[in-house]
């Protein structure tokens, strides 16, 4: 990424740049938001990073532009397949693509919504049922079914490494248990969801924000 023009930007070219993308938020748009919303200083002066993140956190009042970025969550590869069923490519789900995707974005469209500056997914959805617009109920299925799908990659990785195999996040089904298989179609079925969730959470900041139990963001305009 830092090997393209686009994505290299001083502070006040970051400034604009991000406000276009509040502005006109096209498919690029949305794809590079999804990426930069989770950068972190790696190096130099880190204020700079902080002045950017405090800017960008404009997009709590980008009402269209986190509604597109909760609808994309819909247009995720589904892991689960016709009556349930785990959906397979040479006996292997993808469960970064068809799991984990949907619940980080899921995450990241409420911090933005709340401008909540944790990088954690799981921080991300506790913030979000602290702030009143999730159910407890929810959060405590989506940090259930990420934990889940997480520990099954993880395993997959480390048996997949012992044999000499590279590391990846497509987890072989008959390896897991018939109680396992079950509790991933579970969290997959939690998954599936996530968009409906995030909808309901952003009407709920829209309700709440008018009954002024929820500050208001601030608009982000690019300083002169």
């Amino acid at each position: 990424m830092a090997s393209k023009r686009n994505l290299r930007h001083n502070l006040a070219g970051w400034r604009d740049y991000v406000t276009v993308w509040f502005e006109h938020p096209e498919p690029r748009a949305l794809l590079n938001a999804d990426i930069f919303y989770d950068f972190a200083a790696a190096g130099g002066d880190a204020t700079l990073a902080s002045t950017l993140g405090d800017f960008s956190m404009g997009a709590r009042d980008a009402r269209l532009f986190l509604n597109l970025m909760a609808h994309q969550i819909a247009e995720k590869e589904d892991a689960l397949g016709w009556f349930g069923r785990i959906k397979t490519q040479k006996g292997r789900v993808d469960l970064k693509v068809g799991g984990l995707f949907p619940i980080v974005a899921g995450a990241r469209v409420l911090a933005l919504r709340l401008g909540c500056a944790e990088r954690s997914s799981r921080e991300r959805w506790r913030a979000a049922a602290a702030a009143g617009i999730l159910l407890e109920e929810d959060l405590v299925r989506l940090l259930d079914a990420h934990e889940m799908i997480l520990g099954l990659i993880l395993d997959q990785q480390l048996a997949d490494l012992a044999k000499g195999l590279p590391a990846i996040s497509k987890v072989e089904v008959r390896r897991l248990r018939a109680l396992e298989q079950d509790r991933l179609k579970e969290a997959l079925q939690v998954v599936r969801q996530i968009d409906i969730i995030v909808k309901n959470a952003l009407g709920e900041a829209i309700l709440r924000q008018r009954a002024g139990s929820l500050p208001a963001g601030r608009a982000a305009t690019p300083e002169p």
